[in-house]
């Protein structure tokens, strides 16, 4: 049996937790084999591909620690028993499995696959069984917690006077970060290419997370009805651009970010309860899931190029055409983007191939940001 719309963000949310506990954890014990080398020895348990991957979000700015992610934990469990076994003990012949099929569960809910609730069950199982042998008593709760689908806490009236203001620490439930007493001041820095490689902290790239702890302002309701309607093909298709321009900290990687998961998500957005604020405003999106390209000042290189499924490209216009339809959007335009020209009416065609398709762009001036939404007739 299928498990219901509550039980996947509870879900979602949990695995969220899991990962920036168990990222730490990992983090530690590497430092004490290799001490500041402990990168180089996580990577040497990465595929080909995990490890381009790893490079690039390097090159994007992301932090070692936040790029180990759910598909590198088995691998990194089954090649590494010895430094693990210190605190798993027999249990570390467990390890992988349970790590590979968290990993599927995982994957299954980020691509909006139905999930059995025998699997959901199992995933629940092991985090829980991590968090308990690791001594992490605060997850092991929080796990709990939203397993059982309980509110993360609870008001309690005095009965003497109810007048009387509650303690704040009554009202106020910290993050898990927080009770453990590992705050990373990096989780304030939100970073729009991260998001796009699926890097970075589970805040701004786990989109239940990221909703849930958004204040939808009017600004970014307004900018998110726009592009709906954009991508929908109705108002605002024809009128593709729009900037959004506020001073240092204004919001607009975060509105960006916003946008990101919006047209990802498409018709299942409407599923939420964090985004229900949100689709009131702006409409419901008529398309699954929109093409997404991202380029931000970190993307590519022009004098170097970068290299990527056995092409090099070298300017934004190929980097674009690249993302929103791969090898086959980018032929459209490769003399233009080897010769560095810009494709001019020839980009309408990788458009076409595309749609609808959402170009967001990050961080290439210090004044102004842009987002445009495209949806070719």
């Amino acid at each position: 049996m299928a498990i219901n719309q509550q039980q996947q963000e509870n879900l979602f949310k949990g695995l969220g937790l899991f990962i920036e506990a168990f990222r730490p954890y990992l983090v530690t014990v590497l430092i004490q084999e290799s001490g500041d080398r402990w990168p180089a020895k996580f990577v040497e348990s990465l595929t080909p591909d995990q490890k381009i991957k790893w490079n690039q979000g390097l090159k994007n700015g992301s932090q070692p620690e936040t790029l180990i992610d759910f598909p590198h934990l088995k691998s990194f469990a089954i090649q590494n028993k010895t430094l693990l076994k210190i605190d798993f003990e027999r249990k570390v012949n467990d390890l992988p499995n349970w790590l590979g099929e968290i990993y599927e569960v995982r994957n299954k809910i980020a691509h909006f696959q139905e999930i059995e609730d025998d699997e959901v069950t199992k995933a629940w199982i092991h985090m829980k069984s991590i968090a308990n042998i690791l001594k992490m008593d605060e997850l092991e709760n929080e796990i709990k917690r939203l397993r059982e689908g309980k509110t993360s806490a609870t008001v309690s009236k005095n009965t003497n006077n109810q007048n009387h203001l509650a303690p704040w620490f009554r009202i106020v439930t910290p993050h898990l970060d927080i009770k453990q007493g590992r705050l990373d001041e990096s989780v304030f820095a939100a970073n729009l290419a991260e998001v796009a490689l699926g890097n970075g902290r589970e805040i701004y790239n786990n989109p239940v997370v990221f909703f849930s702890k958004t204040f939808l302002t009017k600004g970014i309701k307004s900018i998110a009805k726009r592009v709906v309607q954009g991508l929908n093909g109705g108002q605002d298709a024809q009128n593709r651009v729009v900037s959004l321009q506020t001073g240092f900290g204004g919001g607009k990687t975060h509105t960006l970010i916003s946008l990101y998961h919006l047209a990802k998500w498409g018709k299942k957005i409407t599923q939420s309860e964090y985004t229900k604020e949100l689709i009131d405003t702006t409409g419901q999106p008529n398309f699954d899931s929109a093409n997404i390209a991202v380029f931000t000042n970190t993307t590519n290189d022009p004098a170097q190029g970068r290299m990527v499924d056995g092409i090099n490209i070298k300017t934004l216009w190929g980097e674009l055409a690249y993302q929103l339809g791969g090898k086959a959007a980018y032929e459209i335009i490769r003399v233009n983007d080897e010769k560095m020209v810009a494709p001019k009416g020839l980009f309408k065609a990788v458009l076409e191939k595309s749609k609808p398709a959402l170009i967001l762009i990050d961080e290439l001036a210090d004044y102004c940001v842009s987002a445009s939404a495209v949806k070719v007739e």
